[in-house]
């Protein structure tokens, strides 16, 4: 993988009723990663092993599970982290954490009343 900080920016053009695309490779921006598609097979695995863990008796290897997705998670969010780092010699922690805030935000709202309901009338 080519290392993005010493990357050439390619010249962005504009057409007509386009928007425009990213000066960045591969969609990069600051502070951000580019999309790893192994990252989503490990993540998948680590979910099986949970969703086993819970539903089968006496299968223990699900805890680990949620010890690499901490570990993936802590290894994301300080990557991106130390990017913003570099390209801008600061952190914007509030930049970072209110979108991932609100997109969590949104989604529990939508999931949070059929719960409710659910155990209001189980």
């Amino acid at each position: 993988m080519a290392d993005l900080r010493t990357s050439p920016a390619r010249k962005v053009t504009r057409r007509p009723g386009r928007r425009s695309a990213s000066p960045y490779p591969h969609g990069v921006r600051s502070g951000s990663l580019p999309y790893v598609p192994a990252l989503d097979g490990l993540r998948g695995v680590v979910v099986a092993l949970v969703v086993c863990a819970h539903s089968l008796p006496g299968f223990t290897v699900g805890r680990v599970g949620v010890d690499i997705f901490f570990v993936l998670s802590g290894y994301l969010i300080t990557t991106i982290l130390l990017g913003e780092w570099r390209a801008n010699a600061r952190i914007d922690l509030r930049a970072f954490y209110v979108p991932r805030f609100l997109r969590l935000f949104r989604r529990s709202l939508l999931s949070s009343p059929p719960t409710w309901r659910r155990r209001r009338c189980g």
